[in-house]
């Protein structure tokens, strides 16, 4: 039975720090080191971000872009499939950041354009539980536990203190965004979000600084303002 929206539980996020996410990122494989940066930087979903093709870029464009149109699903018989997006509000176009154009710019060339854009070590369809057991849980390990090359405990060597989920990237992301000033009506579109209440209930609690915003707007709106001596005076 489908619980009521009020009712259902999320697990907990975790939202790293640019710093934290940096080293993460130097202990994931070198092969997969483009699509760990394209997921925090564009917040896309594993299967919009693992279904890309050479055709959805336009890294030319001014900003560049990247256009999501499918993701990966499975049918009745677990076998997976492209198929269209999670909704109809994530069909959309993303722009893309200089440094991660630099990326992926040589990881197209050279592909047709309905190539896949991330593939594994032997070019096919990259399996959220295999990138999870053999790339994404060992570059946990080595960046909470690092070791010396003698492989003793390295106490001295910066480390994650919390084990975030692949999926948490794109929380990170929208965080980023959140504190960059970044609308939400722009971030509900970018994530692609169906409603902006989906938005405003994920991440409010990384809005603080838009909180004191409001509440000093209303402040100067306020400016000069005072009750009337004779409270009776007031109306509704």
């Amino acid at each position: 039975m489908q619980l009521p929206k009020s009712q259902l539980t999320q697990d907990e996020m975790t939202v790293l720090t640019r710093g934290e996410f940096a080293l993460l990122l130097s202990h994931v494989q070198p092969h997969y080191q483009p699509l760990v940066l394209l997921l925090v930087a564009t917040g896309l979903r594993w299967g919009e971000a693992t279904a890309l093709t050479p055709g959805d870029l336009d890294l030319f464009a001014s900003p560049p872009t990247l256009r999501v149109t499918k993701a990966w699903k499975r049918d009745g018989d677990r076998h997976w499939y492209v198929g269209p997006p999670k909704t109809k509000r994530a069909r959309r176009t993303v722009s893309l950041p200089d440094e991660l154009v630099d990326v992926l710019m040589p990881l197209a060339a050279g592909k047709t354009a309905d190539g896949l854009l991330f593939t594994n070590t032997v070019g096919q369809q990259i399996s959220s539980s295999r990138f999870w057991t053999t790339t994404w849980t060992p570059a946990l390990d080595a960046a909470t536990q690092p070791l010396r090359d003698d492989g003793t405990p390295d106490l001295d060597a910066p480390r994650l203190t919390r084990r975030p989920r692949v999926h948490d990237l794109r929380h990170t992301h929208a965080s980023w965004m959140i504190a960059a000033g970044t609308d939400l009506f722009v971030l509900q579109r970018r994530l692609g979000h169906e409603s902006i209440t989906t938005t405003t209930e994920t991440y409010a609690h990384l809005l603080p600084d838009q909180q004191a915003a409001a509440a000093a707007a209303a402040g100067r709106a306020l400016g000069g303002l005072s009750l009337p001596s004779d409270s009776r005076s007031i109306r509704a």
